[in-house]
């Protein structure tokens, strides 16, 4: 049916309003109920209940249990003298309303029977379009008929005859199946009528003639005779022949319990009594989606978020703290040796070692207090400029802001109030270990060694032994350049590019599909042939545009959420896609984890055993699973209310990394099956995609159903990762700006340090750009060591990854930014140089 949009509906909660855990803006529409009743064809009929301070779920829980009918399940209960017969809506009975049955009559010491029906398509050419029965008692090759179809078909007792019927396919086909029966007996008609039921079926039962049947099969109308609709008439659905209850039941597709009807004998009224009261405590509503949800609960777990975003920013901000700590610690050094001759006098004087100590420290703590005090609203600026970087991860989402509370910024201001006092102590040591002497000559550090080495000759050898001078200083510059180095690096490395994806290889996260369409409307048959795309409303059934297009079919949860990373609340139940055989028979994807598997398995094998104590196998992304779900291999997860699963394997990179992987036949366990597919993997030929696109979206958008390339998927995946690294690179290169700072105040203060080494070299014949020069190439020596040592180091740490990598390595913008650290650092070492031999050094000569 269609409905005219009459405009928006006022106000922001209506916009939003969302029962799920997800990011983003629902695509939601408002319309009456009693509209979408009488469409449906739904009187009363109701899939959601909203409860206002629901308070206590449990007590709900039970309160629902005892409103709840045998209607509201789907089923339908038919009572005579002798027995109860259970019926479902959905024609064959879920294995929850089998199992709950079951567990009633075992509590009454009651009888079950359980039983099947089907339709052979004729039995002899005769007979057409039969409904038969499967019942207990009867062997797997014998079939009991009833009176009308014997003489129908010239059957006796003791003689074989052959019965064709539909086999129904996992993609949607029928394909015509034939058996061989011995009659066991005949009948009468009546009596079978009695022993087997047959559910209502929508188009079938509620006609009033065969030639009025709206099926889901195939039937050829001319076949239909006069006496098969008098038969009809007078009988209906009644079976005209029974054979085995696990004969029938093998006629269904495996998806399907196969058992239509459970018969329960009964004395009286008060039987029926007993269970219904047993049967609706018995059934797990859970497993069948009805549970009470305490939506707001969840909604406020989830807001915390699948990431914690506090040790993300500490992370992130790790290079950032480190080069700031070191650099509060060598300028609190050079702050302590200016006022090395102060001290000695003060200690001459009598002053005690501790007092002149405690006094110093005083002075750097008060200067440490000032300086967190003033950095206070330079951090919340710096967190806008970090979340900036991170608003993209958002999409549609404009709920991502910055909020501070008190307790954050006192823990904050004490930290960096701690750290930098730890780093003032490094300096405060080394002063305490200086003598007397050493500091009235202000010599707290080791005097240059250049001048021991007569026998060097060249700038080169003079900045290599230079770079030796003061060994911790040039140790640390060069470990905090290495260390901007290999966080750049590390995240290039780690950075996919978008429009390297090559989803048609196998062996890549897509698997070889390179189009994903999905909608929460199945569609039924085999889209890879003209008949099923035509049953599915396929204007162009028969276009060549399709005949090199393979469509998979999968299975996709109605409930659950999003669990990739594109999902930044924290999800509740993961969603959960079921994968036919077609998909784990073959190879592809990118594994990063799975059991054994024998030769010619794929890695897909450990998602096909069969369910262990109730717990069903999965598999998950690796992502995902690790910093969304915060899972492991091996852990268990809830679905579908109350169903276990247990993660046995991990895909590496896949377009799966919204949803949890379980086999189809696994699937329908945990979430039954109407027969139909609500998500297609789709492989299509290099070049045709956007084609493929448009027709798509032509024939199934109006089921609601959206196509998308797996490149863009996987793009949309890694530009999250890529937001995350981009950042820390962002952040590796302020770290840098941080270590240039450093390597500044390193020079600075050698030059101070070797002003008379230096005016000897004047007085010896150097010339002053030859000694600037010198200490340009020794303090390049230390930033070039610096920055090729952590690109060494990142690159030997992920070569195993590089090996491995299904998308192109990009490493311009990491080597551009190299060499722009490498000559930033360059030309702040020779403007610094430059000025720092500026004046009369050779009055330095003087103090020696």
């Amino acid at each position: 049916f269609s409905v005219k949009v009459i405009g928006p509906i006022p106000g922001e909660s209506a916009d939003v309003f969302n029962l799920k855990s997800e990011t983003g803006k629902p695509r939601n529409i408002y319309i009456s109920l009693d509209f979408l009743q009488k469409e449906l064809k739904k009187k009363e009929a109701i899939n959601t209940v909203l409860l206002l301070n629901l308070g206590f779920p449990l007590y709900w829980e039970e309160r629902l249990k005892e409103t709840l009918s045998f209607a509201d399940l789907g089923l339908t209960l038919h009572t005579s003298e002798k027995e109860i017969t259970l019926l479902g809506d959905n024609f064959t009975l879920g294995d929850g309303v089998i199992e709950a049955a079951r567990q009633t009559t075992v509590q009454l010491k009651a009888r079950i029977a359980l039983t099947s029906v089907y339709i052979f398509n004729n039995v002899n050419g005769l007979s057409p379009y039969s409904v038969i029965g499967g019942v207990k008692g009867i062997g797997n090759e014998e079939i009991i008929l009833s009176e009308w179809m014997a003489e129908d078909t010239g059957s006796k007792k003791g003689q074989t005859l052959r019965a064709e019927y539909f086999e129904l396919t996992a993609d949607g086909r029928y394909l015509t199946k034939s058996k061989i029966f011995t009659v066991k007996d005949v009948i009468k008609t009546e009596a079978i009528a009695e022993i087997s039921e047959a559910p209502f079926l929508e188009g079938i039962t509620d006609s009033k003639s065969i030639s009025d049947w709206n099926s889901p099969f195939p039937v050829d109308m001319k076949k239909i005779r006069g006496k098969d609709e008098l038969y009809w008439n007078k009988y209906k659905t009644a079976p005209k022949a029974l054979v085995s209850l696990e004969t029938a039941r093998s006629f269904w597709p495996s998806r399907y319990s196969g058992v239509t009807s459970i018969k329960i004998p009964c004395a009286d009224q008060e039987d029926v009594r007993k269970f219904k009261k047993g049967f609706l405590k018995n059934y797990n509503y859970s497993a069948s989606g009805i549970r009470v949800r305490n939506v707001k609960e969840e909604a406020l777990r989830s807001a915390e978020g699948s990431t914690d975003y506090s040790m993300l920013f500490v992370s992130l901000s790790f290079i950032i703290v480190l080069s700031s700590l070191w650099l509060t610690a060598f300028l609190f050094r050079l702050f302590l040796e200016a006022r090395g001759p102060e001290a000695g006098v003060l200690l001459s004087y009598g002053f005690k070692p501790g007092t002149l100590l405690s006094v110093y420290i005083i002075e750097g703590s008060l200067i440490i207090l000032l300086g967190c005090a003033l950095s206070l609203p330079l951090s919340v600026y710096y967190a806008e400029f970090i979340l900036s970087f991170l608003k993209p991860l958002l999409g549609e989402s404009s709920s991502f802001k910055l909020y501070l509370e008190k307790e954050d910024i006192i823990t904050g201001l004490i930290s960096g109030i701690f750290l930098s006092l730890l780093s003032i102590l490094w300096g405060v040591l080394v002063f305490k270990k200086t003598n007397i002497r050493a500091l009235l000559a202000k010599k707290m550090f080791t005097p240059g060694k250049i001048t021991s080495r007569p026998e060097v000759r060249t700038n080169f050898s003079l900045a290599l032994r230079s770079m030796f001078y003061s060994g911790k200083r040039s140790f640390l510059t060069a470990g905090l350049f290495a260390a901007s180095a290999f966080i750049i690096i590390m995240t290039a490395i780690n950075r996919p590019e978008s429009f390297a994806f090559n989803t048609l290889d196998k062996n890549s996260g897509a698997g070889g599909y390179n189009l994903l369409a999905k909608s929460s409307i199945s569609l039924f048959g085999d889209l890879n042939t003209p008949l099923g795309r035509k049953k599915n409303g396929f204007t162009s059934y028969d276009s060549p545009l399709w005949n090199d297009v393979l469509f998979t079919g999968c299975r996709l949860s109605g409930t659950g959420d999003d669990i990739s990373c594109l999902n930044i609340n924290q999800p509740g139940e993961p969603r959960v896609l079921g994968l036919p055989d077609k998909v784990l028979n073959e190879p592809g994807f990118i594994f990063s984890s799975y059991g054994k598997i024998k030769p010619g398995e794929t890695p897909w094998t450990g998602l096909k055993a069969k369910e262990l104590n109730g717990t069903y196998p999965a598999y998950a992304d690796a992502n995902s699973l690790q910093w969304i779900l915060h899972k492991k291999i091996g852990e268990e997860i809830l679905v579908n209310g109350s169903s276990k699963i247990k993660v046995n394997g991990a895909l590496s990179g896949s377009i799966f990394a919204e949803v949890l992987l379980v086999s189809e036949e696994n699937f329908i366990k945990l979430y039954g099956s109407n027969g139909g597919y609500n998500y297609f993997l789709i492989r299509t030929k290099e070049g045709t995609e956007d084609e493929v696109i448009a027709g798509l979206q032509k024939e199934l958008g109006g089921a609601g159903y959206t196509v998308t390339k797996t490149s863009e998927i996987l793009s949309a995946f890694a530009g999250v990762q890529n937001t995350y690294l981009f950042t820390f690179q962002i952040l590796g290169g302020l770290g840098f700006l941080l270590g240039t700072f450093g390597i500044i105040a390193v020079l600075l203060q050698n030059v101070y340090e070797r002003k008379q080494e230096f005016a000897l070299q004047l007085a010896l014949g150097f010339k002053k750009n030859s000694l600037v020069r010198q200490i340009i190439l020794e303090n390049g020596l230390l930033l070039l060591t610096g920055l090729l040592l952590g690109s060494f180091l990142s690159f030997a740490i992920s070569l195993p990854y590089i090996m491995k990598m299904h998308s192109r390595l990009n490493l311009a913008l990491p080597v551009i930014t190299l060499l722009s650290m490498l000559l930033l650092g360059l030309v702040s070492c020779s403007i610094a140089a430059y000025y720092s031999l500026k004046g009369n050094l050779l009055e330095g000569l003087k103090m020696e």
